[in-house]
């Protein structure tokens, strides 16, 4: 496999009616990038790439004067009528793992012995991993993913989703992200050490990715009324990496042979790359989000912080909802996947009292609210 940022050697046409020239490819987290001289980088998104020539993927197996005819022929769906053309083995194998579509893609009845050893290493790997770990391989199996490379994972994708966003650094507001992030991690019983970040981005939105890293924007402490509000919001993320939803999503996005790879860590630079673009369009279901929700509501009885603001947040995004609804707008969502917010708050107000305290006080809040400036 390439390393990340390896340029591979093109010919590029935007359109049918257009002649060849000569570009150079490689492999981003944003998708594949085609970088002309004297131009910004075109990039294709993985999921938007066919291949325009189906032998072409198969150059690997072809003898050396084969090969020297033979080129993977692409084609995305964001750029209509352009076609690449790469005449590289290497380049096929890695942009086979990349692109959702050419795993899929039809290839000629010469190649079905090939396949048919394929799908039974497949076979035999996905087998190995079910008797190993049950019913649920992925959330069972990413718990096993070394650290260090969930890390790593966690890492890029943050730097490619922030990157066009500052990282908000004041240091009294961090020393009270700091005393919140520990509150929760301590009532979490789990030892885990979160990585918490607040960026200065006007959406009301948090997020998880791999790694245990978390992101809160400006605009979600803004619109917050209150530090128990965002300590509900953060033990929601919290729930997310300790019930491993972005690694279990990722695996199951990328397929057995990465997630062997990431289990066995006999993972290639590019194999981390591919993993970090998942986290960018990223989305759990329901049941991860109900479950996520379930752990924050944990975690703030255990941290001894009251629950009842963490669903007037719910109320106050049915309420703006409703309101954008009415006026044909579409309100950014804290989640997009989330359940509908009344049956979040309904699910926050049926939790039992407890003895509470804030958990921030005036002083520590004042300063989360300023972390950006």
């Amino acid at each position: 496999m390439p390393k990340p940022g390896h340029l591979f050697d093109a010919d590029y046409r935007p359109s049918a009616a257009s002649s060849w020239t000569r570009v150079q490819v490689r492999f981003d987290t944003r998708g594949l990038a085609i970088e002309r001289e004297g131009a910004a980088a075109t990039y294709w998104p993985y999921a938007s790439i066919a291949t325009a020539s189906p032998a072409g993927l198969a150059t690997g197996a072809m003898g050396k004067s084969q090969r020297a005819e033979a080129k993977v022929q692409l084609t995305s769906s964001v750029e209509a009528g352009a076609m690449l053309a790469v005449d590289s083995p290497e380049f096929r194998d890695a942009v086979i793992q990349a692109a959702p579509k050419l795993r899929s893609a039809p290839i000629g009845p010469s190649w079905m012995p090939m396949v048919w050893a394929s799908l039974g290493v497949v076979a035999l790997i996905g087998g190995l991993l079910w008797a190993m770990v049950g019913l649920f391989p992925y959330k069972t199996v990413a718990r096993r993913i070394p650290e260090d490379t969930r890390a790593q994972i966690g890492d890029l994708a943050l730097a490619e989703i922030t990157k066009e966003h500052k990282k908000c650094e004041r240091p009294a507001g961090s020393a009270a992200l700091t005393k919140l992030v520990d509150r929760l991690a301590q009532a979490s019983g789990t030892g885990i050490k979160f990585k918490v970040q607040v960026v200065d981005w006007k959406l009301v939105n948090a997020f998880t990715v791999m790694g245990n890293r978390i992101v809160l924007t400006k605009g979600l402490l803004q619109a917050a009324a209150s530090p128990d509000e965002v300590a509900g919001v953060l033990g929601h993320e919290m729930g997310h990496a300790i019930e491993v939803h972005p690694e279990a999503g990722a695996m199951r996005a990328l397929g057995t042979i990465i997630g062997v790879q990431l289990l066995l860590g006999g993972w290639t630079p590019d194999v981390l790359t591919l993993a970090a673009s998942q986290m960018l369009v990223l989305r759990y279901g329901r049941n991860a989000e109900t479950e996520a929700d379930e752990i924050a509501l944990s975690l703030l009885k255990e941290a001894k912080i009251s629950a009842a603001p963490f669903a007037g947040f719910f109320d106050k995004i049915a309420k703006e909802e409703a309101k954008d609804g009415a006026n044909g707008a579409r309100l950014p969502e804290v989640f997009s996947t989330h359940p509908p917010p009344p049956e979040r708050a309904a699910r926050a107000k049926a939790q039992p009292a407890y003895p509470a305290t804030p958990a921030l006080d005036n002083g520590d809040w004042d300063a989360l609210k300023k972390i950006c400036g």
